[in-house]
């Protein structure tokens, strides 16, 4: 019972973008607003079936990835966010695993895996 933040639902979604959006990025354009990969959604109250707080244009994240080395690269696709579950129960939302597929051009194989960021 009760109010608090920490007795909120949070929800951590896939948005399906427009895809000449996607296809913008994945040509080089480096304009990350343009991508709302991920959506995050968080209940206004402890009720489940209450009323949530959802913003598209508020992505979680995007299809731009930077590495460690400084450089970033555009996904054609991320989506189908996950957090590790421990042993113990507990989350840890210090990497966020998504499926994704890197750009691919004509031809290419494309190949697509599961890929862990670690947040910062």
């Amino acid at each position: 019972e009760g109010e608090g933040e920490s007795l909120r639902w949070k929800i951590l979604n896939h948005q399906y973008v427009n895809f000449d959006t996607t296809c913008a990025l994945a040509r080089g354009h480096n304009d990350t607003t343009l991508s709302y990969a991920g959506g995050f959604a968080q209940s206004l109250s402890s009720a489940l079936d209450g009323a949530f707080r959802y913003d598209f244009f508020r992505a979680a994240y995007s299809t731009r990835v930077v590495w460690t080395n400084g450089t970033a690269t555009h996904l054609s696709q991320r989506e189908r966010p996950k957090w590790l579950v421990r042993a113990d129960g507990t989350l840890d939302t210090s990497i966020l695993y998504n499926g994704v597929c890197p750009q691919y051009h004509g031809a290419e194989k494309r190949e697509c895996y599961t890929f862990g960021q670690r947040l910062r």
